[in-house]
Parts: structure tokens; sequence; C-alpha cells
């Protein structure tokens, strides 16, 4: 007997984002582009780290929860129980979790000290199309098997006609990119000089989509959906304090464009026709995007472009200031 389910009206979707604010943390060994603040001992740990994927280093900044009822009409139980309906769901279909993601183009800006010290650009031609954003341990699903889904039995507290399941899915996600916070440059009139994080320039696109699969045919179905994106246009400041005993480095990392509405919710008609293509291709041929392919990426030279200049008609003086 094939278990034919009915989603219930009111699927909901919804992120905890109790930290939320894309954020820049810079050190004098890194620039960490977040989606939450860092305190000093989080970034240090992310900078020493020799992994920082699922290693526990990096905190979650968005939790994103789903949910939906199923209904099965008693009469098509061939007089299984609900429990034997709950187990043929649980060994036909599998829910959960879909991710895509659109990454725009990035853009960093590095300054000298002095106008005289010149700048560097470094542009970062990102794909600017959606990819599914998995792992593969868990391709295409934003978790494992073991933990991407939960499904209980709430036939007790429904109709006399129907069995009804409760299906609940749960992931957390905290989107990172850990660049040099500087790079070296040879002055046509000075000795070699490190031009210093001056503006970051990025936008990422999101779509998380609860559905599910049915595994003998492979067809997959969305039930809610939710958008949310981040956007970083910061400008980085310098305070040096030089003392007797050594120096301390003060970083300001100010946004320049406002800060984008926090993540908040999707429902069923939140699933239209970009994310049944995103489905498609999840359970199809991608394109998927992985931390490994992401690392390939962005050490492509192909992908990265850098100009420099020896002098930088823009100075501010208070970029870097010494105390």
């Amino acid at each position: 007997m094939a278990v034919e389910f009915e989603v219930e009206e009111g699927p909901t979707i919804s992120a905890a984002v109790p930290k939320w604010g894309p954020n820049i943390s810079v050190s004098p060994r890194a620039c960490l582009v977040t989606a939450i603040g860092l305190s000093e001992a989080e970034q240090t740990a992310i900078e020493t780290a020799s992994a920082t994927f699922n290693s526990g280093v990096v905190p979650p900044a968005i939790t994103i929860s789903a949910a939906c009822t199923l209904n099965f009409p008693k009469s098509k139980a061939g007089g299984l129980s609900s429990a034997n309906i709950l187990n043929k769901i649980k060994t036909e279909f599998e829910f959960g979790l879909v991710q895509g993601l659109k990454s725009h183009n990035m853009l960093f800006e590095f300054w000298g000290r002095t106008a005289d010290d010149g700048k560097t650009f470094r542009f970062v031609g990102m794909p600017n199309v959606f990819e599914i954003d998995t792992t593969t341990l868990t391709k295409p699903w934003t978790r494992t098997a073991a933990t991407r889904s939960k499904i209980i039995d709430i036939s007790g507290i429904a109709g006399p006609d129907i069995f009804t399941y409760r299906v609940f899915s749960e992931m957390a996600d905290h989107p990172l990119w850990i660049f040099g916070s500087r790079v070296p440059f040879e002055h046509p009139t000075k000795h070699r000089i490190a031009h210093i994080l001056r503006r970051v320039t990025a936008k990422r696109e999101f779509r998380t989509m609860f559905a599910f699969r049915e595994k003998s045919t492979n067809k997959v179905e969305g039930i809610c959906s939710m958008a949310w994106e981040i956007v970083h246009a910061h400008n980085v400041s310098y305070v040096e304090t030089v003392s007797g005993s050594g120096s301390s480095l003060q970083v300001t990392a100010v946004s320049t464009g406002g800060q984008p509405p926090r993540p908040g919710s999707g429902t069923a008609s939140d699933i239209g026709e970009e994310e049944r293509r995103l489905l498609k291709n999840a359970f199809g041929s991608g394109p998927f995007l992985t931390p490994e392919s992401l690392n390939v990426w962005l050490n492509d030279a192909n992908h990265v472009t850098v100009t420099q200049e020896a002098t930088n008609a823009e100075f501010d003086v208070n970029f870097y200031v010494t105390r």
C-alpha cells in the first residue's frame, strides 16, 4: 500500500537570531566577515583553529525551525494502525531543510597609513547565482539523516477519521568568510609596506526551504520557505595606542549601508518558481556549494583581481590614528 498523506494548511518556518548583526571582526592577522559580532576570545579561537566548519569554535548566528502537520485518512489505512502508517511514512519519505545561497561579488579595499602609501583593491568574482548550500556529508540537505527531522504521532488529539502526525525540522548556521586583513605593497618610491583593511562590500541571499522527498521516485515537494540575506558595507578604522610597555590596537567597523532586516519567517506561499527550481536542482545535478568547493573558489586566481595604486586621493586622516 502506497502512503499518500496530505500536508495540512499552515506549515511554519521561522528564524531565531538573538545576536544578529552582520559585522566585520578584524585583527592584525585576519578579517572575519560574520553575521554577528564576535568577542575577542571567539575571534581568536576562530583565527587559530585548524578548521572552522563544524568545529564548535564558530557560534551559531541563526537557528531556523520548521514544522507541519500530516493527515492520513483512516479509510485508506487498510486496517493498519497509526503507528504502522507512521513507520511507512518514515520508510518511504524524508523531510528536512534545503538551503539555496546566492553569493554576490565581493570587494575588499586596503589602505596604507598615509595618502602617499596608496591602496589596494581586491575583487572576488562570485557565482552570482543560487547554489545548494550543503556539505558532502548531508548533501543536498542541511543535516544528516539522523538529525534532519522528527515525526511524532498526534492522532490521539486529532479527528476520528484521520491519523495525524507532526513533523519538525531544524538547522543552525553561521555564514562566515575569513580573509587576510593586510596585503603587501611594493611602493614605487618607498620600501615594502602593508596595506590594511579599510572597506568590505559583500552580499549573500538565502532561501531556506522545508521540503519532503519520496524516496522511490525522487519526487520532491516544498512545504514552506523563508528568504533572508546578509549585507556587508563596512568601513574599518584603527586607533593604535603606544606606551612604554608596548602598544594596543582598537578596531572599529561601521556599517555604511544600514542594517538589512533581521531574518523572520515564511509560509507555504513563499514556495515560488525560484524555490521549486532550487529543490529540483538539489535532488538533481546542482550546482552544489560545500565548504570545500567554496574554499577552492575563493583561492582560485581566475576569480580574484588585485589592483594597487601608489596614492590614495580619498584618504581619511581618521583611518589609522596613533596616540
